[in-house]
């Protein structure tokens, strides 16, 4: 019962960042159940994440390079997307239909806004006269000192 009550010192038990205290207890108690496994896919999660940030780091780059910081709607940079073929990387999505990929891309801009994507911030912008979201980005300023 020690490591449920306890977690574990088991040094086969992995740990995730910040979360050691967590994994290890939650790890102990999986363990002492019979449950193997726990945490053995992080490097899998990692890799895919950098995959994902790397497609981001991409369209930032190609939405500056044709916008600069202006404020973009959503079709516009659905465009991008499509244009540079991109799309199918940043939506991740099984819409088909054009209304649902860019449903798909505004949910994702959504869930980006103030993330630093390549030394750029994406900020919401408000609406333009048609109630679309506008998305700018804003350059990251680096603290000196």
């Amino acid at each position: 019962m020690a490591p449920i009550i306890g977690g574990t010192s088991d040094p086969g038990i992995k740990t995730l960042g910040n979360f050691e205290s967590w994994a290890s207890v939650i790890g102990g108690i999986l363990t002492f159940s019979g449950v193997s496994g726990f945490l053995s896919n992080t490097q899998d999660f990692y890799s895919k994440a950098d995959e994902d940030l790397e497609t981001w780091r991409t369209f930032v780059r190609q939405w500056r390079k044709r916008y600069k910081n202006k404020p973009v709607s959503v079709t516009s940079l659905f465009e991008l997307a499509q244009e540079k073929e991109l799309l199918s990387e940043l939506l991740q999505s099984y819409h088909t239909q054009e209304h649902g990929q860019k449903t798909s891309m505004g949910q994702k801009l959504s869930s980006m806004v103030d993330r630093n994507i390549g030394g750029y911030f994406l900020r919401s912008k408000g609406k333009n006269r048609g109630g679309s979201k506008l998305y700018h980005l804003e350059k990251h300023k680096s603290r000196k000192g």
